[in-house]
């Protein structure tokens, strides 16, 4: 007999009814919610830098938010958009987000 097993959803998207818009990720790579961001918006979010991609995220945001999410990024795990939260100037519907100036994180707040 195969037992089947429940695993644990890690990624809740709230229906824009009932919780208007709402994400919630839990230890979600970064990799993994700037994916289910970037099916929300327009404006895209890219990282630049391979080192903080598997960074595990935890939290709610507002769906259509960006602003907001990169803000979270920047004061919790240190990351960067070197724009600052702006659209880049390259491509004004994209938002860059790469590591820290000093290195790889070494600890990720949980």
């Amino acid at each position: 007999m195969t037992r089947v097993q429940r695993l644990p959803t890690r990624i809740w998207r709230g229906s824009w009814r009932g919780t208007r818009g709402r994400l919630w990720f839990d230890r979600v790579t970064l990799a993994e919610a700037v994916a289910e961001f970037n099916r929300y918006n327009h404006r895209q979010l890219v990282i630049e830098d391979p080192a903080i991609a598997g960074l595990h995220i935890s939290g709610t945001f507002d769906a259509t938010d960006t602003d907001s999410f990169v803000e979270a990024l920047k004061n919790v795990w240190h990351t960067r958009a070197p724009t600052a939260g702006k659209a880049d100037d390259h491509n004004p519907e994209t938002i860059r987000l790469v590591g820290p100036r000093n290195g790889p994180l070494t600890a990720i707040v949980r």
